[in-house]
């Protein structure tokens, strides 16, 4: 039986004993802080205070008894061999060393904030560190053993690469190890990527690829020359015992050679170690405990090393530890030895500066050289003081190049809680220490300064003081303390005693009697000499190796000190982040650039359909340009210009060198032209008398151009064109006061003031003398110039008939309407339109004035019905045929109730327009509201009782919505604290500490962010959502809110999807300043070579959770921006497919973030597994029920581009009113469905949609369908619930439709009026029905549904009113003749002139307000009334605002329900 590599089952009755990663062993009690895993030593002094205290002092004191530097780095391989701790824990905890202020080394600029690093060791977490039962162990990494896995690696896979393997040749290097280029000098190159320690090279503060360090059985084999040279030397002796033993028995396999040499070569490693170095480290002395001879293997024997061995004793080699070596150049063959009398004959090396630097200065020497410089090199003195190569500039990191080893030291025993120095005597059986003199009486009578530093640090106690700092004061003699020398000579004989595969334990089978004797026979010397062909032992018979003597061949020429040697080089930094500044602050800030350009991308769109709303034109038969008109200095807006025959020049002023415009002031309009036309451009200005002058940059053309670059210079440089020109910004303010002139010099003082906030005496004189043109005049109504109604009050009003309205004529035209009497006011619209100035108005005259009024909106009558009207209206005069009407008749015709309160309300350009209270809207059972409704309803109620009204409504109205909301935000909020304080109370270690409040809070919104987007699928389950609205569950949970809760909870997973950016930009700056050690511990499922700076790059683009991360918030950013209104409405297509793919996207890239696992095992499914599951079935039910075709059976474009389907309904389809559908047409594309209101009535047989053509799709589906018969047949999935499918549950009902937002309510209409025909008992008594559109033409096909249900409804439960929103709701000239028109046309022909229906028609937009007034006067006994809008949001918007308002107020309340296009 061989060794194992790992040291498992070398004591068969404690199989793990020694092995690697097992428990350190105590000796002594813990004392950690919290007795469980705490550092001890709080109140110690500072480890690099007691460094710079204690253990400096002059290099260059020699060993006592002249050890050499080869014993000393032969000690440290011995180290090596059996404990290795230096590996950070995992996750890593930080245990900082303060450096005081002041620093000479580590703070000279005297910052005060210093900390070198420190990571607290490695330890058995799986059952230690938990209770004060089971404190924190540390664990050491190698085996406990003197087994060789130092040389042969502590693994078995690790062993494997080291080995040469067997070649063709079973005869060639049969049990040898690898060596570089195969010539057995030297172990390969590790370019096979064993897991060697990597860190910085600090002579050149750089990291440095792996692959140059020379392969090693131990992970800090290469930290420097001198102990790579140690580890050579037992690869050499490995391989020169397997050539014999392979020469020896040419039968042996080559696995049987190498196990073979391996136990050969560990047994003569034991021996040189326990019967040659150790008793030259302990020394002998009268009072001193001898070795005790080897008695063979004890079983109870534990051979692990303890943890105050580690942590303390075994660094009492670094006292010997010289400031550099010799390395003699040459070797004098003929005398066999080196010319050591001449110093220049040897290199000195500088120890601080060939840390992990073996591989560049094996170039310049051979392991022979070093050997023998090694050999005729004495050792530093054994006393408290360190070279400073250790104590000031120790390898470190690329934070700190350097680090002091003296505070590690110290540091790592309080890491291990060891305790103070009385104590670990006490426990050793050793006699405390009553006073710091008694520690060692001799060093102190010597040096009374240092007594005198010792008992100001540790206030004059011992017991005050570390185990280190103790026992390395106690060197006396050249050995070590009484504590160290009982520590040590412990450990080494358990090593022996327990180890069952020692040399000398004849029962293990390993070796017989005369082979243990063969190897006590073998020395260090011999094991040289087997590998230096140079070395002769007839030379070196007589030496000692491990002491110095006047025999050696290469003795030092003197002892070497810091001051006669090359400097170490300085400590540096290095912010770990300085790289990475440019690209963290570019992937961040271009995601945020991302956004703002595509918001401004949308903004500027809108603008742009914005200015060609105001764009004017000029018309002509003959070529046209278009141009920007500058308005001002910051605005301008495109005109449309063109060329006639008459043109000037553009001219240049030679003497400024400036372009200007020739300035024409008496033109009569204002037009530039401009044309390509010849070969001089030529543009053209006429400017309009006493109006505004035209500024024009041109487009399109270099030469344009050119002018454009000219113009915005002249602007930019010169005022002389803004004091010249008058442009229509100027124009527009002077028009602006010239409005308010007028309006102020009919109105008292006071009104004036408190209007316009100005006075009368401030108005400039020079108003009075500007003249508006028709075109101006037709401005300020909103009309164009060319309107009939235009001219003939322009025309009235020019008196002068100079084409100008004056100052006096404005004002003439004012007074009357503000001022004058009813009958002044008619006798202005009666002259309007006598134009021959008779006194009467014929019936043509007549027909024209409400022709042309209704003209002014765009709005059409039916000729027809105007006629009959106008033939009972307009009497026969004298039993002629003519028909005409006098003033008289045409006052008595016109003598209505609301002339008295119909008011010109004239406000100023920019003002807005004050509600006139007379505007409301009216049941047909009431004249006046206003005049009958007790105030008792809005009044007389304080400010406090209606807001507390308003509050209570609103949760009565909202109950199920609030309380449902609010628990789903709690439970957010529940779940983002769960996910915080599960990462918080982890932060003592890993990510946690580096991170601080980041990371729980990273963590705590990607939780928040997994349940959010998982919620998202529920509210999409439209089938689900539909069926359950339908249970009693309805009662419960408002399902109708799904759109309103989906949106809800797209905004908090956008809001922890930004809160999760900001969180990880702090993680990743706090990442990026750890070392790759670091990372590669807190991210353990992470590789990346250990020369390897990870940058933010990296984590970014080339990790997986990194670049999903990244593809996420990309997507999140397009799915939100196409949510936004105006892209939706543009580009319907994207969002729909985009949100389809987007979603898709979400949880596939969701699921691949998490599986990086770099922080934490994948959670997501927790929150995704049941919302998924519940969406498949509702998708496969949709992809079931897609899969029937519908024949269409009867296609028919309508008026406004609507086009009418009537198709199949299948046996199973059953719906409400107010439902819609998913349609897709096999003509197009059967994948692509859009969504649309069903028109048809639940009790038809047939299913029917009016689909306006207002996008792509539907476009097409015109187009297709206007081809004719065949029609193409329809996927339909649905019906799908929605809120308006309630509308007969409530007493009253307010259905409110704009725009396309009607659709809804065609089906309700139907269905009303089915069941008010076969008496289905409703709840629903009163049905208001308000359509909102802009002209009656809008959706003629309604007027069609509208006029059947006024026919059919018997009961009168329906009320319908119309507005058509072209025309202004406020009572000015205009409207208050449209008004009067109307109201006789209703009285005539009980129908209205512009919808032909018995429906009330209102100009302008509706005043939700007042209306649920009337509401609530009219049914006070109801206790809520239902109100359903459809429309576009600004609606939606206004009925929601008018439906709180109303609640604040005693009466019914409403309770609104809305769906938006």
């Amino acid at each position: 039986e061989y060794p194992s590599f790992n040291g498992w089952y070398n004591n068969l009755a404690n199989p793990s004993s020694g092995a690697t990663e097992t428990a350190l062993t105590r000796r002594l009690k813990s004392h950690y802080e919290d007795g469980v895993y705490a550092p001890s030593g709080s109140g110690r002094p500072n480890p690099r205070t007691l460094s710079v205290e204690i253990a400096s002092g002059p290099s260059g004191l020699h060993s006592y008894d002249n050890k050499t530097t080869l014993f000393v780095y032969f000690g440290q391989h011995i180290i090596k061999e059996i404990v290795e701790n230096s590996r950070q824990g995992c996750p890593p905890e930080y245990f900082w060393i303060p450096v005081p202020e002041g620093d000479e080394i580590f703070d000279p600029r005297g910052d005060g904030n210093i900390r070198l690093p420190y990571h607290r060791s490695p330890y058995i977490a799986s059952n230690t560190g938990y209770t004060p039962n089971h404190p924190r162990d540390q664990l050491n990494e190698v085996t406990s053993l003197l087994d060789g896995d130092s040389i042969y690696g502590s693994t078995k896979a690790w062993s494997g690469e080291l080995r040469l393997r067997k070649q063709k040749n079973p005869t060639d290097c049969r049990g040898e190890l690898r060596s570089a280029d195969d010539d057995g000098k030297l172990p390969m190159r590790n370019t096979i990527g064993l897991p060697l320690q990597n860190p910085v090279v600090p002579v050149y503060h750089e990291m440095r690829n792996a692959k140059r360090l020379f392969a090693t059985g131990s992970r800090t084999g290469n930290e420097n020359p001198f102990l790579l040279t140690i580890g050579v030397t037992w690869f050499r002796h490995h391989n020169w015992l397997a050539r014999q033993l392979r020469d020896n028995n040419p039968d042996w396999s080559d696995e049987h050679v190498f196990m073979e040499s391996r136990t050969r070569n560990i047994a003569t490693y034991q021996k040189v170690f326990f019967y040659e170095w150790l008793p030259i480290l302990l020394g002998s002395c009268p009072s001193c405990e001898e070795i005790p001879r080897y008695t063979g293997y004890h079983a109870s024997v534990p051979v692990g090393v303890s943890n105050v061995f580690q942590s303390a004793a075994m660094n009492y080699l670094d006292t010997m530890v010289p400031p550099g070596g010799f390395i003699p150049k040459t070797f004098d063959s003929s005398k066999h030895g080196c010319n050591s009398s001449n110093s220049d004959e040897m290199d000195k090396w500088r120890t601080c500066n060939t840390y992990w630097n073996s591989d560049e200065l094996f170039e310049n020497a051979t392991p022979f050289n070093i050997v023998y410089g090694m050999m005729g090199q004495m050792a530093e003195s054994e006393d408290h003081i360190i070279s400073e190569d250790l104590r000031n500039s120790f390898h470190g990191s690329m934070e700190f190049s350097r680090t002091d080893k003296v505070a590690t030291i110290i540091q790592r025993g309080r890491d291990h809680g060891l305790p103070d120095y009385n104590t670990a005597r006490e426990d050793l059986g050793l006699k405390k220490k009553e006073t710091i003199r008694d520690i060692n009486p001799d060093l102190f009578k010597k040096d009374e300064k240092l007594l005198e530093r010792l008992h100001s640090l540790h206030g004059g106690s011992p017991s005050n003081m570390d185990i280190y700092v103790g026992g390395m004061l106690e060197s006396k003699d050249g050995r070590p303390g009484e504590l160290f020398r009982s520590i040590i000579l412990e450990q080494m004989v358990r090593l022996r005693d327990g180890d069952r595969f020692w040399f000398e334990n004849l029962n293990n089978g390993l070796f017989t009697v005369d082979q243990v004797n063969g190897i006590f026979n073998v020395t260090f010397l011999d094991v040289l000499l087997q590998k230096t062909k140079n070395m002769l032992k007839s030379n070196l018979n007589t030496i000692v190796l491990f002491t110095e003597s006047n025999k050696h061949i290469c003795r030092q020429p003197y002892q070497m000190t810091g001051d006669n040697m090359t400097s170490c080089t300085t400590m540096q930094r290095q912010d770990d982040f300085n790289h990475n500044q440019i690209s963290f602050l570019a992937i961040f800030c271009g995601v945020a650039c991302v956004i703002f350009m595509i918001y401004v991308g949308s903004w500027k769109e809108d603008k742009r359909n914005k200015e060609k709303t105001k764009t004017t034109s000029t018309y002509s038969e003959q070529d046209a340009f278009t141009a920007k008109e500058i308005l001002g200095r910051k605005r301008h807006e495109r005109k449309d210009v063109q060329e006639t025959n008459t043109s000037f020049d553009l001219q240049k002023n030679t003497e400024n060198n400036t372009t200007h415009i020739t300035h024409i002031t008496e033109s009569e309009e204002v037009v530039i032209m401009y044309t390509d036309s010849g070969k001089r451009k030529k543009m053209l200005l006429r400017c309009a008398k006493r109006t505004y002058d035209l500024i024009l940059a041109f487009t399109g053309s270099s030469e344009r151009d050119i002018f454009l670059t000219k113009l915005r210079l002249f602007f930019k440089q010169n005022d002389i064109l803004w004091k010249e020109a008058n442009t229509k910004d100027e124009r527009d303010t002077e028009l602006s006061n010239f409005y308010q002139a007028v309006i102020a010099q009919n109105r008292n003082y006071n009104s004036m003031r408190m209007e316009f906030g100005i006075q009368i005496s401030s108005f400039p004189e020079n108003l009075v003398d500007i003249k508006l043109s028709q075109e101006e005049f037709a401005s300020l109504l909103q009309m164009k110039s060319s309107s009939l109604f235009v001219q003939h009050i322009f025309t009235t009003a020019d008196e002068d008939q100079d084409g100008f309205i004056s100052f006096h004529d404005f004002r003439k035209i004012i007074v009357l309407f503000v001022k004058g009497s009813p009958n002044e006011k008619l006798r202005l619209l009666f002259d309007m339109f006598d134009l021959n100035q008779n006194g009467s108005l014929t019936k043509q005259q007549f027909k024209e004035m409400c022709v042309c009024t209704a003209d002014t909106y765009q709005s059409t009558v039916d000729q027809n019905v105007l006629e009959n009207v106008l033939s009972k209206v307009v009497p026969l005069k004298n039993d002629e045929e003519i028909q005409y009407l006098k003033f008289d008749d045409f006052k008595k015709l016109m003598d209505l109730p609301e002339m008295d309160e119909a008011m010109l309300n004239l406000t100023a350009p920019g003002r807005n327009e004050r509600p006139n209270r007379g505007n409301f809207i009216q049941s047909p059972n009431v004249s006046t509201v206003e005049n009958v409704m007790p105030d008792v309803y809005f009044q007389n109620s304080s400010k406090f009782r209606l807001a507390y009204r308003a509050i209570r409504r609103l949760f009565e109205c909202y109950a199920l919505h609030i309380f449902w909301t609010s628990l789903y935000i709690w439970i957010t909020i529940g779940v983002f604290l769960w996910a915080f304080n599960s990462v918080r109370s982890n932060k003592a270690a890993g990510l946690g500490v580096i991170a601080g409040n980041a990371l729980p809070l990273a963590r705590a919104s990607a939780a928040a962010l997994m349940f959010n987007i998982s919620t998202l699928l529920l509210t999409m389950c439209k089938n689900i959502l539909t069926f359950l609205r339908e249970t009693q569950l309805h009662l419960y949970i408002p399902f109708d809110a799904a759109v309103a809760f989906h949106k809800l909870v797209a905004w908090m997973a956008l809001f922890f999807t930004a809160l999760h950016i900001i969180a990880h930009g702090i993680n990743f700056y706090s990442i990026q300043t750890q070392t790759p050690s670091d990372l590669l511990c807190l991210f353990r499922d992470l590789w990346f070579p250990s020369d390897y700076q990870p940058t933010f790059v990296f984590w970014c683009l080339q990790t997986l959770t990194g670049n999903t991360g990244v593809l996420l918030t990309i997507i999140f950013i397009v799915m939100y921006v196409f949510s936004l209104d105006y892209p939706r409405q543009v580009m319907f297509n994207w969002f729909q497919w985009i949100h389809f793919f987007g979603y898709i996207s979400v949880y596939f890239f969701t699921v691949l973030h998490g599986s990086g696992m770099l922080i934490q095992i994948p959670s997501f499914y927790y929150y995704f597994l049941v919302p998924a599951i519940l969406y498949t079935f509702d998708k496969l039910y949709s992809v079931y029920r897609k899969k029937l075709q519908l024949p269409v059976i009867k296609a028919e474009i309508l008026p406004s581009d609507v086009v009418y389907l009537e198709f199949v309904r299948p046996s199973d389809f059953y719906y409400k009113a107010g439902q819609w559908v998913r349609i897709a047409c096999v003509g197009l594309s059967k994948w692509e469905y859009h969504p649309f209101t069903l028109s048809s009535s639940p009790d038809e047989e047939t299913l029917q949609l009016h689909i306006r053509a207002v996008g792509p799709w539907t476009r097409n589906i015109r187009n297709i369908y206007k081809e004719g018969e065949p029609y193409p047949k329809l996927y339909v999935d649905g019906p799908f619930g929605e809120g308006h499918q309630d509308w007969y549950k409530y007493e009253v009902a307010v259905l409110v439709g704009g725009g396309i937002g009607v659709t809804p309510f065609a089906s309700i209409l139907k269905d009303l009026v089915n069941k008010s025909t076969v008496g289905v008992g409703i709840p629903c008594k009163s049905v208001y029905f308000l359509w909102v559109a802009r002209d009656q033409r809008q959706f003629e096909w309604l007027l069609d549904i509208i006029e059947e249900t006024e026919k059919n409804d018997a009961l009168g439960i329906l009320s319908t009113h119309i507005f058509i929103t072209e025309i202004p709701n406020k009572f000015d000239l205009r409207t208050t003749m449209l008004y009067v028109c109307e109201q006789h046309f209703k009285k005539v022909s009980e129908k209205s002139m512009f919808t032909g229906l018995n429906a009330v028609t209102h100009f302008g937009r509706p005043n939700f307000p007042d209306f649920l007034k009337t509401l609530s006067w009219k049914h006070s006994e109801v206790k809520k009334i239902g109100v359903f809008s459809c429309g576009p949001p600004s609606m939606t918007e206004s009925v929601e605002s008018a439906c709180l308002k109303a609640n604040k107020h005693k009466g019914p309340m409403y309770a609104h329900h809305f769906e938006n296009f």
